[in-house]
């Protein structure tokens, strides 16, 4: 018998406590407490009001699934939040949850709230964000506005993802990154000095590497120029930038500097 086939199809009231077993959940369920302390499979269910707060699910997944107003606060979840047919999160609460070892995955986030939640390391290649609001410190997250890699976005029928009118005014961004055409003006951006949106990219960039070239010779120069190149395709379809000033290295801060300072060709 494979593992999937050994895993009880069960409702959350009625949850297998055997240590070995991890809980999968079908159908509807609506105001109810899911246990998933050994593991969690929610497969074409809809769950509404659900109850899955200060959880510790070391094997988390969703696949078509839809979660409505439903708890994760101060969860901690290892896995992916969706894969398959995907998963849709409706007003739900991440507040303190630590989603650090989940991949986001095929998932689609509406009016989520993510306070303080730790998110360390998201690739968000293939989900979507709309009017959801974080705050607390982001590190090490990409968002991605382009369905990735190709074949994926075959499978799952769409090409891009939806991000907008997402709230980070209240957050910390480090090492946070906008790419594959982000509207980053349909979004609310953290305020102060050290932060900084650059807009006309691609453009500058192109023109920041010619001014790289006229570097002196040496070291320096060699990596700029191979950084510079890397920048370019991975910013090749995002017509602005929003990043803090000063979290890289100073030889890579002197890349931004020059990116910020070059002036594009009025249109």
């Amino acid at each position: 018998m494979s593992s999937y086939d050994a895993q009880m199809k069960i409702t959350a009231r009625a949850v297998d406590r055997s240590p070995s077993t991890p809980v999968l959940v079908t159908g509807q369920h609506t105001g109810e407490r899911i246990d998933g302390r050994n593991g969690l499979e929610v497969e074409d269910a809809v769950l509404r009001d659900c109850d899955l707060s200060r959880l510790q699910v070391p094997a988390f997944g969703a696949n078509g699934a839809t979660f409505d107003r439903c708890d994760f606060s101060r969860t901690r979840l290892g896995g992916t939040l969706g894969y398959g047919k995907g998963a849709v999160y409706r007003d739900c609460s991440f507040v303190r949850a630590d989603l650090s070892r989940a991949e986001p995955g095929i998932a689609r986030f509406e009016r989520c709230t993510f306070d303080n939640a730790r998110l360390d390391g998201w690739f968000g290649s293939q989900a979507e964000f709309v009017d959801c609001r974080f705050t607390g410190h982001l590190r090490r997250v990409r968002f991605n506005g382009t369905v990735d890699p190709p074949e994926v976005a075959e499978a799952i029928g769409r090409e891009r993802n939806e991000f907008t009118d997402n709230d980070f005014e209240a957050a910390e961004l480090t090492d946070v990154e906008f790419v594959g055409g982000i509207d980053l003006r349909a979004q609310r951006l953290p305020p102060g000095p050290e932060y900084v949106l650059i807009d006309d990219l691609p453009e500058r960039l192109r023109l920041a590497e010619g001014v790289v070239a006229e570097w002196p010779a040496g070291k320096e120069r060699t990596i700029a120029l191979d950084e510079v190149a890397v920048l370019r395709l991975v910013y090749r379809d995002q017509p602005s930038m929003f990043r803090r000033r000063n979290q890289t290295i100073p030889e890579f801060e002197r890349i931004w500097q020059t990116v910020e300072a070059v002036e594009p060709r009025a249109s």
